[in-house]
């Protein structure tokens, strides 16, 4: 059996099946990066499952297949960045799944009627190499999220934490636009809703 690292699998359904199941070859392989060589586990080994983070997982909600791009942001400390996004964003998490070492392996938070996943920084799968915008010394991405109410919700933003990178302006008699880093590195590009 191949897994992909980006697939959802719940231990109780699919690998206690597999391990119930009278195979003689009950192993995961997984790779991060197309290049990447895959990682390959031994199922019927319990002690090596907390190294192969789909196998550890503790969800907090199911999970729902959805169609369409959502960014994935690779953060230093995940657990810390979703208490961030509550407060300066309103985000509400969706879902949440941990390793048992409290690494986040994916989460899922909604902002203001968009999704956004974030993981924690894991070098170890990546061949060393880290992805989050602190270890890197930025991102060349910007998010850019449209709102309404974009006076109050800049304002919140900042007052959480974020870093002003452009004061919010006006850029037309119609739109209000400015651009904040979050504590994690990621920029956020927040503009008015352009009336009907």
């Amino acid at each position: 059996m191949t897994l992909s690292f980006d697939e959802v699998v719940e231990l109780d359904a699919c690998f206690a099946e597999l391990l119930d199941a009278d195979r003689t070859d009950v192993t995961a392989r997984f790779a991060l990066e197309p290049d990447d060589d895959p990682l390959e586990f031994d199922l019927r080994t319990p002690s090596r499952w907390s190294e192969l983070p789909r196998l550890a997982l503790e969800p907090t909600a199911p999970r729902t297949a959805v169609v369409g791009v959502e960014p994935l942001l690779v953060v230093h400390d995940a657990a810390a960045a979703i208490d961030f996004y509550a407060r300066a964003f309103g985000g509400v998490e969706r879902a949440r799944d941990s390793l048992p070492d409290g690494r986040i392996v994916s989460a899922v938070v909604a902002i203001d009627g968009f999704v956004i996943q974030l993981c924690d920084d894991f070098p170890e799968l990546r061949s060393g190499r880290s992805g989050s915008p602190a270890a890197l010394g930025g991102t060349p991405v910007t998010l850019h999220l449209t709102v309404e109410g974009i006076d109050r919700f800049f304002a919140r933003a900042t007052r959480a934490g974020a870093r002003v990178l452009y004061a919010l302006h006006d850029v037309s008699s119609l739109r209000r636009h400015g651009v904040v880093e979050d504590p994690f590195g990621h920029r956020w590009s927040l503009s008015s809703a352009a009336p009907p």
